[in-house]
């Protein structure tokens, strides 16, 4: 099994000022470096993308986003960090949710596995005519009163996709903040340990 590229993040939903979170503010006060990487978006409306070595940042209005560019738990916590900040320095943002995403693939998944899409009335959609091109299975695991894990298994090209949205409903950065600490490294033992024991896969080295 292997990382999904660009799985890896947090994502920050409120109402966020785009016109404050420059590339050079961005620098500056989350990046702590005095050059990151800005791609500005061709499409309009698109956010920008601003990254160091190891991590990409997507400040958009309804969202501000940390894609890991690197899988290490050394940048785990730094995403967190990074995040943490963001959070702390914009404090009278209006902040409503926090999620911590994980995505994997298990090119080469095993009859068992695959038997878990084999639903009933495939045979039907054959019959009729259609290519069943892709299945999902998504299940919503309470965690705690005001938290959640969302997984969503796809059968896809590639083999079988593994998505963990692990979702916290939030009223303020601070709650946002105060959550977020040690939640990278705690949620990823919990994809990892939910793989291994519901379908028998481990990471690759």
């Amino acid at each position: 099994m292997k990382i999904k590229d660009m799985s890896w993040s947090i994502v920050l939903a409120g109402k966020w000022n785009r016109f404050i979170i420059s590339p050079e503010w961005a620098a500056k006060n989350i990046f702590k470096e005095e050059k990151i990487k800005v791609e500005m978006a061709i499409g309009l409306g698109a956010p920008p993308r601003f990254s160091s070595s190891e991590i990409m940042m997507i400040p958009s209005e309804d969202r501000v986003a940390f894609h890991l560019l690197d899988h290490s738990d050394e940048c785990l916590q730094k995403a967190e960090e990074l995040a943490v900040s963001l959070l702390t320095i914009l404090n009278h943002t209006p902040v409503n949710a926090l999620g911590v995403n994980f995505g994997f693939i298990e090119a080469a998944p095993n009859d068992d596995l695959m038997e878990l899409f084999a639903f009933e009335d495939n045979d039907s959609f054959i019959e009729q005519g259609y290519s069943i091109k892709d299945t999902n299975i998504i299940r919503k695991l309470e965690i705690e009163p005001e938290s959640s894990l969302n997984l969503t298994m796809g059968a896809i090209e590639a083999g079988l996709g593994f998505d963990f949205n692990f979702h916290y409903e939030v009223n303020s950065t601070k709650e946002a903040a105060d959550i977020l600490k040690g939640k990278l490294l705690s949620n990823k033992e919990v994809a990892l340990n939910l793989l291994q024991a519901n379908y028998k896969l481990r990471l690759e080295d």
